[in-house]
């Protein structure tokens, strides 16, 4: 009697542990929604409320995972509207976040990519992040919080 309550136990471990494992991964691998807030306001029961002007240059997340990190990489809009004037994304570094790079993958001085990695993911991810803007006739600083969907 004992066996058989010790192999249940063991069975059923083993299958929670395959149903956890499965949705970690889920949100990992693939396209996902980004948003960039003001500092402190980002609100789950209403997606869309107090945007940072910032927001108009994160684009999606793919996400991927190696088994030891998370790799985020975002497509960052090189020229958006922020405030009504026309902007790029300067620099961003991210405070809770392994690394955070933002690179000029084209060379044409404005930055299109941002790299994050991670240690660990949930659902939304959170980061809190200061996102330099260049507009045409200075930059901008904003201390935001990214949120990955």
């Amino acid at each position: 009697m004992n066996k058989q309550i010790i192999k249940r136990l063991v069975t059923l471990t083993l299958a929670f542990a395959m149903v956890f494992s499965l949705a970690g991964s889920a949100f990992a691998d693939g396209s996902h929604d980004a948003r960039l807030y003001k500092n402190g306001k980002f609100d789950a029961n209403n997606i869309d409320a107090h945007l940072s002007m910032g927001d108009g240059a994160i684009g999606d997340a793919v996400i991927t995972y190696d088994g030891t990190e998370y790799t985020v990489v975002i497509d960052l809009e090189e020229n958006f509207k922020a405030h009504g004037f026309t902007a790029s994304v300067k620099d961003i570094t991210c405070s809770d976040a392994l690394s955070c790079d933002v690179t000029d993958e084209d060379g044409n001085g404005k930055n299109d990519t941002l790299t994050i990695k991670l240690s660990s993911l949930a659902q939304p991810q959170l980061l809190n992040i200061n996102v330099t803007v260049k507009v045409w006739f200075m930059p901008m600083n904003a201390a935001g919080d990214l949120v990955i969907f």
